[in-house]
């Protein structure tokens, strides 16, 4: 894959390696992703608008022209589970997430609670999906998987929030980094984040990401703090704040250098 980034680092366009088609992403003025649009270029091109819940990261709704995919959540803002529309149908089909403890997918429920052939997945440590050639319709149209992340399936990354993650290589596509010269110099220093492009301080095992910066929480105890974030469970603001570091947060992601103060 070759990927295009903006000014603020963020990733603005995917392209396989010498072929298309290329997926385009676009942001809005809260730094959220706006849309995605497949074969931008082209008389095919594809547009999937999303919308969120008031200024959260929440995603309430992803719309293209053949169907509609909206999302609910209970009161803590995790998220319970998806219901699809097809243009044109009179009504939607709803499916739930069955999750694990670190609040990855672990399958689609039908109304009555069980999954169906094609609607569990299987990932390794790192996130990738061991069994994507048995996971078929609902199973396959959902994006939240691994973690509770947005897996963007044409150019093959998770959205971490601060940074774009590749579950096939097991690391971020760029390196993690902080403005203020005493936070940058103690992320250089810990032994968990020195390699700045390793996933979950190099133990997914035992870790999880959090924001795409701190892999800062066992599995054990995801259980009891997943939810304390204003985001269905990560944190509003990196952990690395307690080095020092000045850097300002907006739910979670890093701002762009323009509006760091």
């Amino acid at each position: 894959m070759e990927y295009d980034y903006d000014p603020f680092e963020r990733l603005k366009s995917g392209t396989p390696s010498g072929a298309s088609p290329k997926t385009k992403l676009e942001y809005d003025g809260l730094d959220r992703r706006d849309a995605r649009v497949e074969n931008p270029d082209s008389a095919l091109a594809r547009r999937y608008d999303t919308s969120y819940v008031g200024q959260s990261e929440l995603v309430s709704r992803e719309q293209d022209p053949g169907k509609e995919q909206a999302y609910d959540y209970d009161s803590s803002g995790e998220r319970q589970g998806q219901a699809t529309r097809l243009s044109g149908a009179p009504a939607s089909t709803y499916a739930g997430f069955a999750k694990d403890v670190a609040g990855s997918v672990e399958g689609i429920e039908g109304p009555g609670g069980t999954m169906a052939p094609g609607q569990r997945y299987a990932y390794d440590p790192y996130g990738e999906l061991e069994n994507a050639r048995e996971v078929a319709g609902q199973a396959k149209e959902n994006p939240f998987r691994f973690e509770g992340f947005y897996h963007h399936e044409a150019i093959k990354t998770y959205d971490m929030q601060a940074r774009q993650y590749r579950p096939d290589l097991g690391r971020f596509l760029t390196q993690d980094r902080f403005e203020s010269a005493s936070g940058d110099f103690e992320l250089q220093s810990d032994p968990l984040t020195q390699n700045r492009y390793a996933f979950a301080g190099g133990n997914p095992v035992s870790r999880v990401e959090w924001d795409g910066h701190a892999p800062d929480f066992s599995r054990t105890d995801v259980g009891r703090v997943r939810n304390k974030g204003p985001k269905g469970g990560r944190p509003r603001a990196a952990t690395r704040l307690k080095m020092g570091d000045t850097t300002l947060y907006d739910s979670g992601r890093r701002l762009p250098p323009t509006t760091r103060q």
